[in-house]
């Protein structure tokens, strides 16, 4: 028998692994702005991430991933604390190393 995993939001518990993402607000937008060197459409992509009933399933699915580039749970790479060439600073979520 399999386990479901444990979910650290509690509202969303009832959920499977991936499940969230049929509730993001970015289900079916346009996925370049995400992943755009554009600040521009970084920032329109968190703006959206602003209004996502799951930024924070989001963003835990990007930290254990770990999701190295893109928009992710309303931040960005570098902000997750990952640098342009995909390297994990020493500082997490965009703190001085």
């Amino acid at each position: 028998m399999t386990r479901s995993p444990v979910f650290p939001y509690p509202f969303l518990s009832s959920l499977s692994a991936g499940n969230w993402r049929h509730l993001a607000a970015c289900a079916g937008a346009d996925g370049e702005i995400f992943f755009s060197d554009d600040q521009a459409a970084s920032s329109g992509a968190q703006r959206l991430c602003d209004a996502c009933p799951v930024v924070r399933e989001c963003g835990a699915y990007a930290e254990e991933a770990p999701e190295r580039f893109g928009v992710w749970g309303g931040m960005t790479a570098r902000q997750r604390g990952w640098n342009p060439a995909g390297v994990r600073n020493r500082g997490r979520r965009g703190e001085a190393a």
